[in-house]
């Protein structure tokens, strides 16, 4: 954060991936504005991009039961026994992966509904002060083939996109997102 404020260019938050990372997302942002002031530059807000890790599926249920072997195998093999976070521990049972990852207080995840997710964003908006972009730490939890881009396009992104008031990217998926906005306007 610090090179990033000497140099007033953007900077993406990896350790929003830990509660302790998390907590710490307004100091990180401090550092940024010190040594842009220090430096004579200026960084936006709108150049932090914020990583998340999350699945979401129609229900809870669903995102649960999609999730939890593989996040198991994430967090026990990949989290503890290959980068040996300091404090993690191994899970005895896919379900304490899920619970404790995404459903108790300090939770850092998502396993839910878009709606969830949505709840989550608004959070981590709140906690680290504003940021401009959200990037999805990409996992194995669950099966691959799902089609939930459709969750993503129709659910979460109009609705993020509004609370950041940004405007869609002129890409193809941009152009999906601007119809999908003026639809969620009118409604």
């Amino acid at each position: 954060m610090t090179l990033a404020g000497k140099h007033g260019i953007g900077i993406i938050s990896i350790g929003s991936l830990s509660e302790e990372g998390l907590n710490a997302l307004p100091t990180q942002w401090g550092f940024a504005e010190a040594a842009a002031a220090e430096h004579g530059q200026t960084v936006e807000r709108k150049n932090w991009r914020v990583l998340m890790s999350w699945h979401i599926a129609e229900t809870r249920d669903q995102a649960r039961a999609e999730a939890r072997e593989g996040l198991l195998r994430h967090h026990n093999e990949y989290i503890t026994a290959t980068l040996q976070r300091p404090g993690a521990r191994a899970y005895k049972s896919a379900d304490e992966a899920v619970d404790k990852t995404a459903f108790v207080p300090g939770a850092v995840a998502t396993i839910g509904t878009p709606d969830d997710l949505v709840e989550r964003i608004k959070s981590v908006l709140e906690i680290s002060g504003g940021f401009g972009t959200v990037v999805g730490f990409v996992h194995d939890w669950a099966k691959q083939g799902r089609k939930i881009d459709v969750l993503h396009n129709i659910d979460v992104a109009p609705t993020i996109m509004e609370i950041l008031d940004v405007a869609p990217a002129p890409t193809v998926d941009g152009e999906v997102i601007t119809k999908i906005l003026q639809k969620h306007k009118r409604d």
